[in-house]
């Protein structure tokens, strides 16, 4: 991954229960997700899973009843703060890195996951992955992914800022995406997750008043401190962009925009092996 984003995961993991929507996937999105497996198998069917990091929301969903979960994650501190532990028979989780796939070849029915392009860079990375992950994906098998998208015509940061004081962002969240995505300049370069953290810092917001005015946890407007000093980057790509990247080995079969603030920008896309 790019940047050893590991280091980033191994603080994120003990603060994990200090994030929501739309960093975590939510009720909508998981029941979604279920509505797209449940469409391609039924509970007599066998159904191997590789779910790409160990989101607590996607692990819990309604499987098929001859579903098996193996999760790949690359950071042993996620898997011990959030993994819900293996059951022999029905989900087991590994450490390992999502682009090695060559032991897996065209092995599973279900590959899933969350939010995870945004690890890599664009597009190498985006299209590494891409390929990895459908190299490990029986022909009639079906790929999910929630992903994290730039706006066509990015928003500025003092607009962004301007937002948040003015009281018309729903969640810290919410703010943090707004803010990384509208200091990217390009899809290409990513963003610095310490150079986000400078922002927020010079903007020299009053964390009290903040939490008083929103009614958000001061712990959830901590969790920008997890930037801090950290070098690694986040790609946020546009729609089209990740299109034309999976375009090469996928063919998109739906789309879903949720309902919830930013879901615009986290579309649910599933995608069969070209």
């Amino acid at each position: 991954m790019s940047g050893n984003i590991g280091i980033h995961w191994k603080s994120v993991a003990t603060e994990w229960k200090c994030f929501g929507s739309p960093l975590r996937p939510c009720n909508e999105d998981v029941r979604y997700m279920e509505k797209v497996i449940a469409d391609k198998y039924s509970d007599q069917e066998n159904c191997r899973v590789q779910l790409c990091g160990v989101t607590p929301e996607i692990v819990s969903i309604k499987w098929p009843d001859k579903a098996y979960i193996s999760a790949v994650e690359q950071s042993q501190e996620m898997i011990d703060e959030n993994w819900p532990g293996d059951v022999n028979g029905k989900r087991l989780a590994i450490k390992g890195d999502w682009l090695d796939s060559a032991s897996n070849k065209n092995h599973h029915d279900v590959v899933i996951g969350d939010g995870c392009f945004i690890s890599v860079d664009y597009p190498e990375g985006y299209s590494a992955l891409a390929t990895a992950l459908v190299g490990t994906l029986k022909k009639n098998g079906i790929f999910i992914m929630r992903f994290f998208t730039q706006l066509e015509e990015k928003e500025s940061s003092d607009h962004v800022f301007s937002e948040l004081l003015a009281g018309k962002i729903g969640s810290f969240h919410a703010f943090k995406w707004r803010l990384a995505m509208s200091l990217q300049k390009s899809s290409q370069q990513g963003i610095c997750l310490n150079d986000i953290y400078n922002a927020w810092q010079q903007a020299e917001i009053d964390h009290e008043q903040l939490s008083s005015m929103t009614g958000w946890s001061h712990d959830a407007i901590e969790t920008i401190s997890l930037y801090a000093n950290k070098e690694n980057r986040f790609s946020f790509a546009t729609l089209a962009e990740i299109l034309e990247v999976f375009e090469t080995d996928f063919v998109k079969e739906s789309i879903y925009f949720p309902q919830y603030e930013l879901g615009e920008r986290c579309p649910i896309i599933s995608f069969v092996p070209r």
